[in-house]
């Protein structure tokens, strides 16, 4: 039984403010010799409460042999130290001596022979001798009535306050003219960055913009806030505006082309909801502030687009386009024309291919949706030459052009984007065939960013292909689309690559500075030249400076080059390097 109680464990220890267990009460006892565990450390078992070691009667008999211990430790310690005194020395006290006294004997002769007259005179010659103290001339202390008194007291406290309250006024000076000057610094810099955030948005240049945007205190945000209503899709997505900054400036006076691009703010939230008829209302409070705003119009014609007024759309594209020229209103146009029944198309058609064909011989934005559409209406009308032409370009634009150019920011940057284009897209590849058709599928599937379907239809197609050069370009593409910049490099030495190709000239150039910005793109530099390409050619070179970061010639080679290219995003990212 005792083994059994000794051997349980149940025992707690808390010591230091740590719960140590549970032990078995032989082990909480050697922890008591071994002085691992105090006697005023806590300890208990499941049916008793915290108590000190010594006071737990469990461990009354180790406590007291510990004690005996300490006890016996204590005694054997002490030393006593030994005298030379015998007992009796010791208790023995020595005897006081009495004050002792000069014995005056006045049986001496001499007092004898003194007599009352001599100590008489001696007092009156020391009394002659004496000297009084000289004394001092009182000092006198003022009162209030003392007039010359409180005048020299009125004139020192008047000095005392004179003197303290020009150094208060200078500490105070001191103070608040750091402050101030400190005040005006930093609001001299506010006001600096936020005429740097005006010229920077002035200049297209919105994203850094944005930035020096977010480095403004919240009330300089809100005070130029209506002049960057245009940057408010950008702000918003930064999380640097919400909706109660617009809410907040509805209330505020605006000048009449704020007030527009606030409506235009609106008109975008409903829009992107596909509240039509609160975009429909919004546009129209911007047109009433505004009515020459481009970017109102162009939204109104986006507005008709979605909602199925397709020949509205068409018009109120077309006249944008005759202000304005820009790819993205004959975008506009195209898709009006092909959502159409095939019996409005008619009046149109005409009209169109000729707009198509002007502008893509010249200008680049939006120039693969065009070249799209093109290509439909070219065998709509039975121009075979004008087909094989449109195919020939096509095919030899790179991918995802339209996305280098730049959509003004209170259009909604959803609208113009290729799949919109799927009625043009299935009419075209029912035109083509054999290596065109490869080459159409990969340029499609690459415009929608779907490299995986791209590289499987490559492997699936790449043996279809009749013509070696087709083939090559078929590489070329495919290994730009996935950043292979060092496989699609190779190609260049492969004797099957089209040297007739701009495209192929641009890819290689490309992917050239992207292995090394210092790289010899002077071949490409001059194919392209020779071919006239000079959008291409000047977008290469201006690659190759931007990546080298050579500011000094950025900024003479932008006073020469892309004059007339609009919202082109290389020139922009250039610009900001330099600016």
């Amino acid at each position: 039984m005792y083994l059994e109680k000794n051997s349980e464990k149940k025992w707690l220890i808390k010591s230091e403010s740590k719960i140590l267990g549970p032990y078995t009460f032989d082990q909480v006892t050697d922890l008591i010799r071994k002085k691992q565990l105090s006697l005023i450390d806590e300890i208990r078992d499941p049916e008793t409460r915290w108590l000190y070691v010594r006071e737990n009667p469990e461990f009354k008999g180790i406590v007291e042999e510990m004690r005996k211990e300490i006890d016996a430790r204590q005694e054997s310690t002490k030393t006593y130290q030994s005298v030379s005194k015998t007992i009796d020395e010791s208790l023995l006290v020595p005897e006081k001596e009495e004050n002792k006294f000069t014995d005056i004997s006045f049986d001496n002769k001499d007092y004898s022979n003194t007599q009352d007259i001599d100590i008489v005179k001696e007092i009156l010659n020391n009394a002659a001798e004496y000297q009084p103290v000289r004394s001092e001339k009182t000092r006198v202390y003022g009162v209030k009535t003392d007039a010359a008194v409180q005048k020299k007291v009125s004139v020192f406290s008047g000095k005392v306050i004179g003197l303290t309250i020009v150094a208060v006024v200078l500490v105070l000076g001191g103070f608040f003219g750091y402050g101030f000057i400190q005040k005006r610094n930093l609001q001299k810099q506010e006001e600096e960055l936020a005429i740097n955030v005006r010229k920077l948005k002035y200049q297209g240049l919105y994203q850094k913009a944005a930035e020096a945007f977010a480095r403004l205190p919240v009330a300089v945000q809100r005070r130029i806030l209506p002049d960057l209503l245009e940057m408010y899709p950008l702000l918003s997505k930064m999380n640097l505006v919400t909706r109660e900054d617009i809410s907040y400036l509805q209330e505020q006076s605006l000048s009449h082309t704020q007030r527009a691009s606030m409506e235009l703010v609106n008109f975008l939230r409903a829009f992107d909801e596909k509240n039509y008829s609160l975009a429909q209302e919004a546009l129209v409070k911007s047109t009433s502030s505004d009515a020459t705003s481009l970017v109102t119009r162009e939204n109104q014609a986006l507005l008709y687009l979605v909602s199925g007024r397709f020949t509205e759309a068409y018009n109120q594209f077309k006249n944008l386009f005759n202000q304005e020229k820009s790819g993205r209103y004959l975008v506009g146009m195209t898709q009006s024309y092909h959502a159409m029944a095939p019996i409005d198309r008619a009046q149109f058609s005409a009209e169109l291919v000729s707009l198509l064909e002007k502008y893509t011989t010249v200008y680049y934005d939006y120039k693969k949706e065009l070249l799209l559409s093109q290509i439909v209406l070219a065998h709509e009308a039975a121009n075979d030459v004008l087909f094989k032409v449109s195919v020939r370009q096509f095919l030899n634009t790179p991918c995802q052009l339209a996305a280098q150019f730049i959509k003004p920011p209170l259009v909604p940057q959803n609208s113009y984007l290729w799949k919109d284009l799927q009625v043009a897209r299935e009419e075209a590849k029912k035109l083509l065939t054999g290596d065109e058709l490869i080459l159409f599928q990969l340029h499609d599937y690459l415009e929608v960013s779907q490299k995986s379907a791209a590289t499987e239809f490559v492997a699936n197609n790449v043996a279809k292909i009749s013509n070696p050069q087709n083939r090559d370009q078929l590489n070329l593409l495919l290994f730009d689309s996935q950043e292979r910049s060092k496989e699609a490099v190779t190609l260049e030495k492969s004797s099957n690559l089209d040297l007739n190709s701009e495209l192929n000239h641009l890819l290689i150039g490309q992917n050239k500075l992207k292995v090394n910005a210092d790289s010899d793109i002077s071949q490409q530099i001059q194919l392209l030249d020779s071919r006239q390409q000079i959008f291409y050619r000047d977008w290469l070179k201006l690659d190759k400076l931007i990546r080298q970061n050579s500011q000094a010639d950025i900024r003479a080679f932008l006073k020469d080059h892309f004059i007339t290219i609009q919202n082109f995003n290389p020139v922009f990212e250039a610009k900001s390097l330099v600016n």
